[in-house]
């Protein structure tokens, strides 16, 4: 959100240099919430798959029988 105001008031001003940093402030943080977002995907599809695999080893010693 800075990097975008930075972007605007350079912008707004004429000054070239802060609308430049700002846009890549403004890529920057992008980048870095994309990259919390894939680890957090990542880390759901691993414990779902950790959850069948116990389904599944359940299933093969038969600890969830009667």
């Amino acid at each position: 959100m800075i990097g975008s105001i930075k972007a605007k008031v350079g912008s707004l001003i004429g000054d070239k240099e802060l609308e430049a940093k700002g846009h890549v402030q403004n890529a920057e943080g992008k980048k870095d919430r994309l990259k919390g977002e894939i680890k957090e995907t990542i880390e759901d599809v691993k414990d779902k798959v950790k959850a069948g695999v116990e389904v599944v080893k359940e299933k093969f010693t038969g600890s969830d029988k009667k």
